[in-house]
Formats: C-alpha cells, structure tokens, sequence
C-alpha cells in the first residue's frame, strides 16, 4: 500500500510539474540512427516491472560482454511500442551494442536493432520525470505531422544500473519521417 501510495505521490508531482511549470521547449535533434548489432534480451513487461526488469537484464547483457573480454559498442538502449505507459503490458527489448565477438546465452541474443530517423530530445534526472519530456518530444512530432510507425527507443547516455537516479542521461528518440 505504501508503494502504491508513493507512486501516486510521484504522479501528482509530476502532473503537479506539467501544469505548473512554464512551457519551456527543450532542444529537439533530427538524427539518423544507423541499424546496429546488438545483445539483446526481449521480454513482455507491465510499467510496474519495467524497471527491475531492466535492471535485471541490462546486468546480464553487461556480465556477457565483459564475460568475452569486450567493452560496449555504445550506450545500452530499450525499444518500447508507441503507448507503452497506457498499455497492460508489452514487449520490450533491451540492448547494448557490441562490435567484437560475443555469443548470447541465456536470455540474452545477438541481434541487429534497425536503423531509423528520429527526433531526439535529452531526458536529465530520474526516468520517474520522463513523462514531461516524452510529452514535450510527442507534442514537437505531432505538431510537425512527422511521427511515424515503430518503437520509441531510449539511449541510457549514464548506465541504467545507475543508482543515483539525478545523474540518469537518456535520450529518448521517436520514429520520424524526414522531410528535409
């Protein structure tokens, strides 16, 4: 009950947040991510498990890169469907590239995340915050009339295993078409 209480609170803060604070327009970035290898672990997750279950992944994917002597390609990332707050549950995918020799094992699979055009918005602090600056990059999309079909993904800039959450980093990057 408690639990469920303090994640009340935290949603009334950041509505509380939204509705109060000036409508400041964060820096939008237009990028083109290219398809990268990847391990991966895909797993159906609700919001609720969204966060131990990626702690729980991201220490496996990690643990099998460093098991075969190897650094990270890049920042690990995750791949949500569009609505994913709103949904029951959905299929989540968590990776991180690697560039040399690495086997899956357990859950973890060598896969490759397809490239994609995106806008790119910069989310500082705790993910608990996210909502406002998903909500400041789908209003941008939606305003432009570019959004298009595909998952949403995020780039932990700050290791999601992290846990001083003040000093996450991640950019959050929406499917768009191109126009220019």
């Amino acid at each position: 009950m408690e639990s469920k209480l303090a994640e009340l609170q935290m949603s009334v803060s950041s509505l509380r947040a939204l509705l109060e604070t000036p409508a400041v327009r964060p820096e939008v970035e237009f990028r083109s991510i290219p398809a990268t290898r990847a391990l991966a672990v895909r797993g159906t997750v609700t919001v609720q498990q969204a966060w131990a279950w990626g702690t729980d992944v991201f220490g496996e994917i990690y643990g099998r890169i460093e098991q075969a002597g190897l650094t990270p390609g890049g920042p690990g990332g995750a791949l949500f469907p569009a609505g994913f707050f709103e949904l029951q549950e959905a299929e989540l995918t968590a990776f991180v590239p690697v560039d040399g020799p690495v086997a899956g094992g357990g859950r973890a699979t060598v896969t490759t995340i397809p490239g994609v055009e995106a806008a790119v918005m910069l989310h500082c602090g705790s993910p608990a915050d996210s909502d406002q600056t998903y909500g400041a990059l789908g209003t941008i999309v939606a305003e432009r009339a570019i959004g298009i079909e595909g998952p949403i993904r995020e780039y932990f800039l700050v290791p999601f295993t992290e846990p001083d959450l003040s000093r996450h980093r991640t950019e959050i990057c929406w499917p768009v078409f191109q126009t220019a």
